[in-house]
Parts: structure tokens; C-alpha cells; sequence
């Protein structure tokens, strides 16, 4: 190691000082900021648009928050509507059941008040476990 090799500390310029008079390297009495006004004097917020109604106010309000991830909830005795031997998937309860298909991620199906009386199979749908055993008590089959 040499010392003639060592890289000078001061690698960076020096900072411009900005408003420090004529010899301070950057401008002379206007610094940069232009001439005259409110800009000059004190700082502007960025959002500010000279005192007109801001954009961030004339924009309409959204309200209320819907979850993503809504889910449909199908009782058992609505799926006595279906035929027996009926192989049940998401989408076909979805469409069956929801309004709106791209709403609900999810389908669920839970105990209603009546009985099931139909034989029917589900393919990727989740049960509560009342549910679930109403299904296979009446013939039904539950596929993942």
C-alpha cells in the first residue's frame, strides 16, 4: 500500500449555497426562483391550484367497502331445485344463485331449514359440517 495511491476523501463537490449573494454560485439575488411572486416568498404546496377547488376535492367520494373476497352462501334446502345425479361446481351455484358472478370468489354451502332431497355431487365448493353430512346422509357425494 502506497500513500500516493489513496484516493482523494474529497470526491464530491461542495453543495451549492443558494441565496448567499452573487459569488455563491448559483444566481444572485433571485436564487433560482424566478422574479417576483408567491413562489418566491414562501413554499407552495404541491397540490396547490392558485385557490381554484383542488382536484383532490372535485373528485366524487367513493363510499363503503366491498370485501374481494365475498363469498356466496348457498342453504341446502335451495339445492332441491337441481336434478338428482347433478354434478355441482362453483360456477354452476354461482350462476344459479348469485347476481353478479365476478363478486364472489368463494361458495359456501350451509345447513338450511329444510331437508335435502336430492342426490347430487359437489366438486370444489366448501361445506360447513352440518351441511356437509346432510349431503351424504341423502346419497350425495363431496369431491375436493
Amino acid at each position: 500500500m502506497d500513500l500516493s495511491r489513496i484516493p482523494s476523501i474529497k470526491s464530491r463537490k461542495p453543495k451549492k449555497r443558494v441565496g448567499h449573494g452573487i459569488g455563491s454560485g448559483k444566481g444572485g439575488h433571485t436564487s433560482g426562483r424566478g422574479a417576483k411572486g408567491q413562489k418566491v416568498r414562501n413554499r407552495v404546496s404541491a397540490h396547490f391550484e392558485g385557490g381554484q377547488n383542488p382536484f383532490y376535492k372535485r373528485i366524487p367520494k367513493v363510499r363503503g367497502f366491498k370485501s374481494e373476497s365475498s363469498v356466496l352462501e348457498v342453504s341446502t334446502n335451495q339445492l332441491n331445485r337441481f336434478r338428482d345425479g347433478t354434478n355441482l361446481s362453483k360456477l354452476a351455484l354461482i350462476r344459479a344463485f348469485g347476481k353478479k358472478a365476478s363478486k364472489y370468489r368463494f361458495v359456501k354451502v350451509i345447513k338450511g331449514s329444510g331437508k335435502l332431497t336430492r342426490k347430487l355431487s359437489f366438486n370444489g365448493i366448501n361445506f360447513s359440517k352440518s351441511a356437509q353430512e346432510l349431503v351424504l346422509a341423502s346419497g350425495g357425494e363431496v369431491l375436493k
